[in-house]
């Protein structure tokens, strides 16, 4: 499968980078898995934010297309200082409508002509991407945050119609689906505690036994807890009926206040740092501020247990959209979603501005909540650290493929079944005993193989001639490499194993070493207890290595190599006698394993 990442090229509020930072981190995610699968893959965005990728991910420098000079000056043309105008450019491009969507269409058909790509992965929301995928009819498939931030569980979910209100998820038949039934607590998880201390209060309990604070001794009871979101969110704008923070709060406030409630408002952190977002939410604010003691307004400053502890204290959470609505559900609160939520399966949690008209009679329904949270968190929402192996992208991308050919839509409960059989990242999470059987990778070349040695985690067995290494993430083999081992393959010495200055309980091993063909060594392993310490290496010029290499060949003429040398820094505290093996690996993936001792390389080191 060919795919595309496309990082979102267009200047989206007053920056060409605003989508860098996640283009890094899927361009990261998606070169562990190229090896596997059978994949290929090339990355288009604009210049900032390509330099920013290939800055942060070297080896994606060789698979990034960038705009032609012609395309870069009208990406230019688009940056302005960021206000209604821009923002209705880049409603437009998410609606694949307008001359900026002509503009990356066009560069699409562009790559597309030399790179025919199966698939395209892209984060948030862009119309042009989906109007040339109809088109040609390809795959896409959009990322986004999940609905559960620190100190939950961080998540992320893709999908293959949108985000937020758009997500083909939000289609799914809740009650036609086959779900293990989990208690809500399930989805807290291990990270939920008081201020991240793993040893503190978990959120559950907070309203119970946290300290008081200042907070709620200010904050009349029962209150209706109201976080704020950005003026130019696309939930707000195209998920909603709400213009911004201003119309919703004119639009809720005095209802809630006329049926007895106080009210407490969260303002949106990220809306200092953007100055349209800042205006706009000071406009609100204001407004809140004139019904006197009836509203709280909180600081921007109050840590996530503080409003977490609020939340729990609150008699409804009101939010138009945002992931706060979810986690108010998941901490048993009732939850008033104004909006069209990406958590909103079915469209059985939004609520009208006549429904809060009268609280009491707005429906609560555990049952349901319990299913939803149960599809959500099992089998939707994917653990930030997994996306990160690259494994689930690609996952869902063969999992499209396989129901495209079927003939298999999202508006089909089949659809929706074949998923959750498929995929249950929650459930693993949980390590519960739903969770599918290890299935250890077919093992490749080690040599090469970027996504078995990008792993922080690898492991080495030596049997019957053969090394094999084995790739972990979170426990589960994702990436295994052999090589056939040979006793004569190197020649070379061990000249220095000390600690490095300046670095706590990092080793540096030096020396040089070439092979049978008068090669460097193409990967250095530092081995001990079965654990790869580390892969990489610096290679160091070594003149002095030439009359020695000249008279172990026995030829005068003979041009040897200067670049045989090596230096590694090893993550841990190691000696000349702690018993670790060094292994050296060449490109036609043949490897020698030695006693990691000072001197000559000889002295196998066979388990």
């Amino acid at each position: 499968m060919k795919i595309l990442l496309y990082v979102e090229p267009h200047p989206v509020r007053d920056s060409f980078e605003e989508f860098s930072g996640i283009g890094a981190y899927l361009a990261e995610s998606l070169l562990k898995q190229i090896d596997s699968n059978d994949l290929d893959l090339r990355i288009l965005s604009n210049n900032a934010v390509i330099d920013v990728i290939c800055g942060k991910v070297p080896q994606a420098s060789i698979i990034c297309e960038r705009p032609t000079g012609i395309e870069s000056k009208q990406i230019e043309d688009y940056k302005s200082a960021w206000g209604k105008s821009n923002i209705d450019v880049w409603i437009d491009l998410t609606n694949g409508t307008g001359l900026a969507s002509d503009l990356y269409v066009s560069m699409l058909g562009r790559i597309y002509q030399k790179y025919p790509f199966d698939a395209v992965v892209l984060w948030s929301e862009n119309g042009a991407v989906r109007r040339f995928c109809d088109t040609y009819d390809l795959i896409v498939l959009h990322g986004e945050l999940g609905p559960t931030r620190s100190p939950f569980i961080e998540t992320m979910y893709f999908d293959p119609a949108g985000t937020n209100g758009n997500a083909a998820a939000r289609q799914a038949m809740i009650s036609d689906l086959s779900l293990k039934n989990y208690p809500v607590q399930t989805w807290l998880g291990p990270k939920s505690r008081h201020e991240n201390n793993p040893e503190g209060i978990g959120i559950v309990d907070v309203p119970y036994t946290a300290t008081p604070d200042p907070i709620t001794s200010l904050v009349k009871f029962p209150f209706i807890y109201v976080p704020l979101q950005l003026a130019d969110d696309l939930n707000t704008i195209k998920n909603s009926d709400f213009e911004g923070p201003l119309d919703f709060l004119q639009k809720v406030l005095p209802d809630f206040i006329s049926q007895g409630y106080h009210v407490v408002i969260k303002p949106h952190p990220g809306s200092l740092s953007r100055p349209y977002n800042l205006i706009e939410e000071t406009k609100a604010l204001i407004y809140a501020r004139t019904f006197n003691e009836s509203v709280t307004i909180l600081d921007r400053s109050v840590t996530v247990t503080r409003s977490l502890r609020l939340i729990s204290q609150a008699a409804y959470v009101c939010t138009i959209n945002s992931s706060v609505g979810y986690e108010a559900l998941l901490l048993g609160k009732k939850a008033l979603i104004m909006g069209d939520a990406m958590y909103d399966v079915g469209g059985t949690l939004k609520v009208s501005l006549d429904d809060i008209r009268k609280l009491e009679r707005v429906p609560n329904n555990p049952s349901y909540v319990r299913s939803l949270f149960n599809f959500m968190s099992g089998h939707l929402l994917i653990n930030k650290d997994i996306v990160g192996t690259g494994k689930p992208i690609v996952d869902i991308l063969l999992f499209l493929r396989d129901m495209k050919s079927q003939g298999i839509a999202p508006t089909q409960a089949l659809y929706w079944q074949n998923w959750i059989n498929k995929f249950k990242y929650g459930i693993n999470w949980l390590d519960d005993d739903v969770a599918d059987d290890e299935t250890v990778p077919e093992p490749l070349d080690i040599f090469g193989n970027l996504k078995l040695l990008a792993s922080k985690t690898k492991t080495i067995k030596i049997s019957n001639g053969v090394a094999t290494i084995t790739a972990r993430e979170s426990g589960r083999a994702v990436a295994c490499g052999s090589a056939k081992v040979l006793d004569k393959l190197f020649v070379g010495n061990i000249d220095i194993i000390s600690p490095v200055d300046g670095k706590k309980g990092v080793t540096k091993i030096e020396g040089w070493a070439i092979d049978d063909k008068l090669r460097q060594a193409a990967l250095i392993l530092v081995i001990k207890d079965n654990a790869v310490l580390s892969s990489q290496h610096v290679v160091v010029a070594r003149l002095d290595t030439a009359d020695f290499l000249r008279e172990l060949a026995n030829s005068p003429i003979r041009t040897f190599p200067s670049n045989c040398g090596f230096r590694v820094e090893v993550p841990a505290s190691i000696s000349d006698k702690c018993g670790h093996c060094i292994a050296l690996l060449t490109s036609d993936n043949t490897i020698l394993i030695v006693n990691g001792k000072l001197g000559s390389l000889t002295g196998g080191c066979r388990s």
